[in-house]
């Protein structure tokens, strides 16, 4: 267990120094947060493209039609 908590907080486990190792903990912090952004912008745009293409195969299998009836019979 300790050996995890060393790799979070020390850099180089041969050159440990206590000063560095908060930063080093904040720098993986903030790196951990940018990859989770980045995956989240992924999963939208590939939630975005899966929609699209679910929309094309409905509208080809069953295209929008209109019910449009041209009457003659308009009065003023």
């Amino acid at each position: 267990m300790l050996d995890f908590f060393k790799r979070f907080f020390v850099s180089d486990e041969s050159t440990y120094d206590e000063s560095k190792s908060y930063f080093h903990l904040v720098n993986r912090i903030l790196l951990l947060e940018k990859k989770l952004k980045d995956l989240e912008v992924e999963r939208s745009n590939d939630l975005y493209e899966l929609e699209n293409r679910l929309q094309s195969q409905i509208d080809s299998v069953h295209p929008v039609v209109y019910n449009i009836q041209q009457t003659d019979n308009v009065q003023i």
